[in-house]
């Protein structure tokens, strides 16, 4: 079994859709939990929608939550061939801006927005995804079974942030999910969302689908997780930043933890926890280059890349952070500073045997630093 997670780098454009359909394709005969995460912007849009409302201005609120069903029916119309089916999607689609527009309402009329309803509203997100997903696959010609993960996955009533418990989650894997991949080799749900014990809808942290994931995947004993991106795995540097950034093939959980903490993108610490537990492996591949380098995480490896991450610690000051390094190379790096150029930023050092830490004004001369020190560790390494 395996666990294949998309989200909205994927599954913005028929291109990334198509890319899906290719890939799951390939897994025929595989038994495949297949998890959706929201399109785009989407929770953001949810969230201000909702902020919006708390400050009263019901009708700014309403049009930007009309925005955003609008943006995903037309997508879906875009995407989808059947009428029947584009109908049925249709009526979805206005069932959830009328219950959209009952929570607002209620929103502006209290001035009030609890972490409660924030999280039912954000909720919309994921389940306006899945559906869509849900039609295209089926019209792509895939058996499949859909259950929603708010039934599967159990947590604490923080809200929000809500950390799901395993021992009431295992038993509802038993009883809802496992038995679905009887009816179909592709099992469709969405991340992000569970319930509280006492049935309340739940999130479960900032980009927590990758969580719902290895979760899921530690509970059903899965062979492994693969995250589809649009980046080939994870690089030494953000390639959008350094284009010369190489591929890093493979870390394992400890130092995946220490790069999510160091503020890369891709990994969120949480997500690291179910699959060290079960010894599953992680893996981070673009669905734009399905056969492109790809980053694998596990228990052990044997590579030892640099890796470079940038992390704002508040809005004043930034921290970037050379993990997996060379101590010695990054002294010397540091020797080759133009000392000229730095003398008027207050600018920090910390260097241990594995970690060297660069504190400095955020927003000033980041990029460069990175750009710098990436030249220079990298190419020490090469020669």
């Amino acid at each position: 079994m395996k666990v294949m997670k998309f989200g909205g780098a994927v599954l913005r454009s028929r291109q990334g859709f198509t890319q899906m359909v290719e890939i799951l394709r390939s897994q025929s005969g595989v038994p495949l939990l297949v998890i959706i995460s929201a399109f785009a912007s989407s929770t953001r849009d949810l969230e201000r929608s909702a902020r919006t409302a708390e400050s009263g201005a019901q009708e700014l609120a309403f049009a930007l939550c009309d925005e955003l069903i609008r943006e995903h029916r037309n997508f879906s119309d875009e995407l989808l061939a059947n009428k029947p089916t584009k109908d049925a999607l249709s009526f979805f689609l206005d069932e959830c801006q009328t219950r959209l527009h009952q929570l607002l309402r209620g929103i502006a009329i209290t001035r009030e927005l609890t972490p409660r309803t924030l999280d039912i509203i954000l909720s919309f997100g994921e389940m306006l995804a899945l559906h869509i997903v849900r039609h295209f696959l089926e019209e792509s010609g895939f058996d499949l079974t859909f259950v929603d993960c708010s039934t599967i996955i159990v947590t604490n009533a923080v809200h929000g942030m809500a950390t799901p418990d395993s021992s009431l989650t295992a038993s509802n894997v038993e009883r809802v999910l496992r038995p679905a991949f009887g009816r179909s080799n592709i099992v469709l749900t969405q991340g992000f969302v569970a319930k509280s014990s006492t049935g309340e809808i739940t999130t479960m942290g900032k980009e927590s689908s990758n969580l719902t994931a290895t979760l899921l995947a530690e509970l059903l004993g899965a062979d492994e997780v693969i995250i589809w991106t649009d980046v080939e795995g994870i690089c030494t540097a953000d390639p959008k930043l350094i284009p010369t950034a190489q591929p890093i093939p493979q870390m394992n959980y400890e130092q995946a933890r220490n790069a999510a903490a160091s503020g890369l993108k891709l990994i969120y610490s949480t997500m690291i926890e179910p699959s060290e537990r079960a010894n599953i492996p992680l893996i981070f591949r673009s669905a734009f280059a399905p056969d492109g380098n790809f980053t694998k995480i596990s228990a052990h490896t044997d590579s030892w890349l640099p890796l470079f991450a940038i992390r704002e610690v508040s809005p004043a000051i930034a921290e970037i952070s050379v993990l997996n390094g060379n101590s010695w190379d990054i002294l010397d790096a540091i020797r080759l500073f133009d000392i000229t150029k730095w003398k008027d930023v207050p600018f920090g050092v910390s260097i241990t045997s594995d970690e060297c830490r660069f504190t400095l004004p955020a927003g000033i001369k980041i990029e460069e630093v990175v750009k710098f020190l990436h030249k220079q560790v990298i190419d020490m390494k090469n020669r």
